[in-house]
């Protein structure tokens, strides 16, 4: 990422994340209960991708005291803008036509069926 093009959209981000982060860490403490995966409050958003509460599930190990529950949930929740935010100007860039994209993503999901079967044979 190229600093400036993109860095404003991720400092905005990141504001919005941490802000969100906190108030959820919040609100999950009080209530108690499990969010599944692609549920729950917008933890961040970043163009089109959203982070949902249920998506960070595991991040932080339960028993974990309130303050550094949410310390933990917004230092995954930046680090998921972040990410985010590169992969959208990756995306915008298209530095690699669909077609070899998704070659490359075909041999990688087949290398790791090979990996994945291999390690059970043994």
């Amino acid at each position: 990422m190229r600093p400036g093009r993109h860095g404003g959209q991720v400092a905005g981000a990141l504001g919005r994340v941490t802000l969100a982060a906190v108030a959820i860490g919040a609100l999950t403490r009080c209530s108690g209960g499990e969010v599944p995966a692609g549920e729950g409050p917008p933890l961040a958003e970043v163009g089109s991708r959203t982070l949902y509460l249920g998506d960070a599930r595991g991040v932080v190990p339960a028993g974990t005291p309130a303050a550094d529950s949410i310390a933990g949930l917004a230092d995954y929740a930046e680090r998921w803008a972040r990410d985010a935010a590169v992969t959208l100007a990756a995306e915008a860039e298209d530095s690699l036509a669909d077609a070899a994209l998704e070659r490359c993503v075909a041999d990688y999901r087949d290398r790791l069926l090979q990996l994945r079967y291999e390690e059970r044979a043994a």
